[in-house]
């Protein structure tokens, strides 16, 4: 039996056709995913306030250390660049393809001194918003001993 080009041709061209209808729907899919817990996250908000979750925890907010030197005046302890993209790397580092490394996490979290410094480590986060990669990989229980931990911690320091 011979297989002439215009076959191969054609195989080839809905092979692709088929990969590529499969990935768009895999990333919508996503999407929606994403868009449908930001929703139920507000509603959680809304109807018990005292469990915001993470995008409630000031610690994650980028902004969060120059709101704080605004605010406070004065001179607080801060990460250089180099420590804050060190541990964002050490948090990158614990994602796995098939299983993820959560205690490299907690440990890296466990690390930082104040909130001021998981902001800046959130900041120093290249792949993405942190919040929506912990809400991505994490689940419930370990967002929730992430919140434990952070929480935890005082607003910010002086020296």
């Amino acid at each position: 039996m011979r297989i002439d080009k215009d076959t191969l041709k054609i195989s080839g061209i809905t092979a692709a056709t088929l990969l590529a209808a499969s990935l768009l729907l895999t990333w919508k899919r996503k999407q929606q995913d994403k868009l449908a817990s930001r929703i139920l996250e507000e509603l959680q908000k809304e109807t018990n306030p005292g469990s915001a979750g993470l995008s409630a925890s000031e610690a994650f907010d980028i902004h969060y250390k120059d709101k704080v030197q605004k605010d406070v005046g004065g001179k607080i302890i801060v990460l250089t660049q180099d420590a804050a993209k060190r541990y964002a790397k050490e948090i990158q580092d614990a994602w796995g393809i098939f299983n993820d490394d959560e205690n490299q996490i907690y440990a890296v979290l466990r690390k930082l001194k104040d909130k001021v410094q998981v902001s800046q480590v959130s900041r120093a986060y290249n792949d993405g918003n942190l919040i929506d990669v912990f809400y991505d990989r994490l689940s419930s229980s370990e967002i929730k001993k992430v919140l434990e931990i952070v929480n935890s911690k005082p607003a910010y320091r002086r020296p």
